[in-house]
């Protein structure tokens, strides 16, 4: 008999109260369970998450994504998750594609897949856009691959993943951050 994966989505969220609930809604149809990382919000972000049933974890006060992306994984180590899904709170990614990732990491074998955006979404400033392309280039120079979309935050990691990469990086370089440890740990990543 097949085990079924224990998948953990989280979510780190920063003043999302506009967004989080069909976040958390459309992210339980693909989870064994939805953690919100309350990034200091002044708004109801995190009460929003608690009244769907998410696990929210609270920081005082706004220390960043990585900050939040660094409990996500705590949580997961604690927690025993066989895949950690994360995605940003602000529902640019939608989570009816988690099962995509799901099927990529299991049969491309790697640790940590990225969901990555092909074009540029609507509500993205075209500059915003260009830099993310940019950092695509160097993040790949520097790991001597090809990535398409490094800076998205919709990605999958596998256990071996959870338990070998933590985001050291507390700001908006956690994404690349993880990707640079991930190849130094020989730990497998594909976009």
């Amino acid at each position: 008999m097949r085990k079924t994966l224990d998948v953990l989505v989280a979510i780190p969220a920063f003043n999302e109260e506009q967004t989080i609930a069909k976040v958390v809604i459309r992210s339980k149809e693909h989870a064994s369970r939805v953690l919100v990382v309350d990034d200091g919000s002044s708004d109801d972000t995190g009460v929003i998450a608690e009244k769907l049933g998410a696990k929210v974890l609270r920081h005082e006060k706004n220390l960043g994504k990585g900050a939040g992306i660094h409990d996500c994984f705590e949580y997961a180590k604690r927690s025993g998750a066989d895949v950690l899904i994360t995605l940003d709170g602000d529902g640019q990614h939608d989570p009816s594609l988690i099962p995509r990732l799901l099927e990529t990491l299991q049969k491309t074998q790697a640790d940590v897949v990225i969901g990555s955006r092909a074009s540029r979404p609507s509500d993205m400033p075209g500059y915003r856009w260009t830099g993310e392309r940019a950092l695509d280039l160097a993040t790949g120079v520097k790991v001597n691959g090809r990535f398409v979309d490094s800076q998205s935050g919709f990605r999958a990691y596998s256990r071996k993943a959870i338990e070998n990469l933590s985001a050291a990086e507390y700001g908006m370089g956690v994404d690349a951050q993880l990707i640079m440890h991930a190849n130094e740990a020989g730990t497998g990543c594909v976009s």
